[in-house]
């Protein structure tokens, strides 16, 4: 990713854990999570004027644009956090996360 052409979004499913409670010990045969997908967000770091008129509203806007719509489930994208995960001399990237409430049969 050191050579792609900023800005550009790379997307990971990262994590997922189970909503079911445990009953009894008893398996039960429909799995319901909550399904984590991030944003890897590569953008240019010319300078903190550039970072704070250009990167941070880009930043805003694909939370914005990605949260409540529906994902290829029917379920809703839900915005949880994003966190600063590289910053080199002439890049930035950060790791949005996104969570899908998800019941498969």
């Amino acid at each position: 990713m050191t050579k792609v052409p900023l800005p550009a979004a790379w997307i990971l499913a990262d994590e997922g854990e189970t909503t079911l409670p445990n009953s009894d010990g008893q398996v039960k045969r429909q799995v319901s999570a909550l399904m984590g997908y991030s944003v890897m967000l590569y953008v240019p770091y010319i300078s903190q004027t550039d970072m704070i008129t250009n990167q941070l509203p880009l930043l805003q806007k694909v939370i914005h644009d990605v949260h409540g719509t529906d994902a290829p489930t029917g379920e809703r994208w839900q915005f949880k956090r994003y966190k600063l995960r590289v910053a080199n001399t002439d890049r930035l990237a950060y790791q949005i996360t996104f969570l899908l409430d998800s019941a498969y049969l």
